[in-house]
């Protein structure tokens, strides 16, 4: 082969990795650039702008060579780089890849209040409960609920007719517990609690009894852990429409979308010394079709303020700003052209999972779901949407929604 055939074959190879490198760039600026209401023109002007740029340097490659103002050493220098290059954008992707981890289970039906614990999983789906082995990926379908299942240990505990059952894993058998509605069921040892009458009730499964926590302006979920339940109690609420607006949703579809979101006063109450005890004043969250936006581990916390996640550790009283959304100056500077809120926040341990959504709007993000660890401050995005989280694992789906599945859901497990 002659020389300057070789060389041109070089350049076509540098073009191809010109290209590579500039379609990886412009991506890079994608990420992490935003141009809020002038996004979409913006984003054409650039595309027209290398679009010339590659014709540019293609015509001067080819006319260098054959004029032989550039020889193959030059050539050869260029495709380094280049490569160099290329190799650099594809490992910053990889680094920042979400994490998915690993498919356990196929469901042609809508999952709901997903939760974990050990070696299991349950769902609720089309009013029936779930329960998944994650050694030998097996479910189990263990009854009809209409609200519920809470897993704890090896009990799985839902409602239906406003009785609350309880399905014994080892044995396989159920039994009614109690009377009760089932509304935000949770469990905690021995200790059942759920909202009904505009009260949280709490019930004890060995001393078979029944406690009314009586509370003004409860709002929902009510939570158990240790010896405290947990609960917000609605200081002021906001004009949902003024949130419809500043959002940009449909206001005839999605006119309730916020009716929730206001300003809270959190409480517990210990089980210990039978004693309501209010913990934090005036904090105002965004709550999006009434999405969860507090849990608890422990006797820790966790709670979004505006944009922010906190933990409050009710045996010290420490109130402690974790993690920020990660775009929340863009959309404080933005007015109503950038919008985000945070949603579906868990913690086990020093381990937070959260919802962030963003949007602006000529540009739709959506929400993307991340970790983010307390003790070290690990932050990495997930690309499932988290449902529950137990020791080092988060277990979530992925729905037609999410582009990753053709039609179905798919659960799936990763390890922290």
């Amino acid at each position: 082969m002659k020389q300057q055939d070789v060389n041109i074959l070089l350049v076509v190879g540098i073009i191809i990795l010109f290209v590579a490198n500039l379609f990886m760039f412009l991506n890079f600026i994608e990420d992490s650039l935003n141009f809020g209401e002038s996004g979409v023109l913006v984003g054409m002007m650039i595309c027209g702008v290398l679009f010339i740029l590659i014709i540019i340097v293609s015509v001067i490659l080819f006319l260098f060579v054959y004029k032989k103002i550039i020889g193959r050493k030059i050539l050869v220098i260029l495709s380094v780089i280049l490569i160099i290059l290329l190799c650099g954008f594809a490992v910053n992707i990889f680094i920042n890849a979400p994490v998915s981890g690993s498919k356990i289970y196929d469901s042609d039906t809508e999952p709901d209040q997903t939760k974990i614990f050990g070696n299991y999983v349950t769902w609720l789906s089309e009013n029936e409960v779930y329960l998944l082995n994650i050694d030998d990926k097996s479910a189990t379908n263990i009854g009809s609920a209409a609200h519920g299942p809470i897993i704890y240990e090896d009990k799985v505990f839902f409602e239906n007719s406003n009785l609350i059952y309880q399905y014994t894993i080892s044995t396989k058998e159920t039994e009614q517990i109690t009377n009760g509605s089932g509304v935000s069921l949770d469990v905690y040892g021995e200790n059942i609690i759920w909202f009904e009458n505009q009260s949280i009730y709490l019930f004890n499964i060995s001393k078979d009894l029944n406690t009314i926590i009586n509370s003004d302006n409860i709002t929902l979920p009510i939570l158990i852990s240790d010896d405290y339940i947990v609960w917000r109690e609605r200081v002021k609420s906001f004009n949902y429409s003024s949130f419809d607006t500043l959002f940009a949703e449909t206001v005839d579809d999605y006119s309730n979308a916020w009716y929730e979101s206001g300003v809270f006063n959190f409480w517990i109450y210990d089980l210990t010394n039978n004693e309501k005890i209010k913990v934090l004043s005036n904090i105002t969250q965004l709550i999006y079709f009434g999405e969860p936006t507090i849990d608890i581990y422990e006797d820790t916390i966790v709670y979004t303020n505006n944009l922010s996640i906190y933990t409050y550790d009710i045996s010290t009283g420490e109130n402690k700003e974790r993690v920020e959304h990660s775009r929340i100056n863009e959309i404080q500077d933005s007015g109503r052209l950038k919008r985000g809120y945070i949603r579906d926040v868990l913690i086990y341990g020093n381990n937070i999972v959260f919802g962030e959504h963003y949007s602006e709007v000529f540009k739709y993000d959506g929400t993307k779901y991340r970790y983010y660890n307390i003790s070290n401050g690990k932050n990495f995005e997930i690309d499932i949407w988290a449902y529950d989280i137990y020791e080092n694992y988060i277990v979530g789906w992925a729905g037609p929604y999410s582009g990753k599945t053709n039609g179905d859901y798919e659960l799936y497990l990763i390890e922290i």
